[in-house]
């Protein structure tokens, strides 16, 4: 058998891109595009749109391994997708889980700053209300530091 392929070959793989490309000839193909079905690329289908039978198309390697190839391509690539999916996935979830963790440091400070406000409320109105010690009888007595005089 020679490496070139023969006109059955042909017809396999013309088949096989109608299918593809969802222009079947075939009328229970075209039955199923109608009714929105999806039009899997199997060797039923093949051989009906072949008009030949599976036998044929089983017995046809190089079909077969085109056929292969055509099915797995989008597996790997799909495979290659979720491996890349799982990868952003697990990044977004340490990211956000740092976040999470910042978000409940800080609303902790802030709950400790809010414990602490009533008590710097009061010593604040305190100290409003205390004298100032500068005073004395209504007059602002200057301070001065020991050995200088104001």
């Amino acid at each position: 058998m020679s490496d070139a392929p023969d006109a059955l070959d042909l017809e396999f793989r013309s088949a096989i891109d109608r299918i593809l490309n969802r222009h079947p000839r075939h009328a229970d193909l075209l039955q199923k595009i109608k009714e929105g079905k999806e039009l899997r690329l199997n060797p039923v289908n093949i051989a009906k749109e072949a008009g030949r039978s599976r036998s044929a198309l089983y017995e046809r390697k190089e079909v077969m391994e085109y056929l292969k190839t055509i099915v797995t391509a989008p597996r790997n690539e799909l495979k290659a997708q979720i491996v890349s999916l799982k990868e952003a996935n697990r990044r977004l979830t340490e990211e956000r889980q740092r976040a999470l963790n910042t978000a409940a440091a800080v609303i902790i400070r802030m709950r400790k700053l809010e414990e602490k406000l009533p008590n710097a409320a009061r010593r604040a109105k305190r100290e409003a209300e205390r004298p100032n010690q500068n005073e004395v009888a209504g007059t602002v007595v200057p301070f001065a530091p020991p050995g200088k005089e104001a």
